[in-house]
């Protein structure tokens, strides 16, 4: 990930993958320092599944929210 800011994180079940919720438009003061990466423009809000063992990731497609409350 190059751009936005992690929101939020959610582990699968099995603990292969995990959801992570980006914020693409997030101004440099909502960003904290340590997930502080620029904006992307485009879609506001973005939905990653991320397959730990192989690193590869997916866009969850479909309009999304960035707080995760469960897998």
């Amino acid at each position: 990930m190059d751009c936005g800011h992690i929101e939020s994180l959610a582990l699968a079940p099995t603990g292969r993958h995990v959801l992570v919720g980006v914020d693409r438009q997030a101004e440099e003061m909502d960003r904290s320092p340590l997930a502080g990466l620029p904006p992307c423009g485009g879609a506001r809000f973005q939905l990653l599944r991320l397959d730990l063992e192989s690193g590869n990731t997916q866009i969850v497609p479909g309009e999304q929210d960035t707080w995760i409350q469960a897998w």
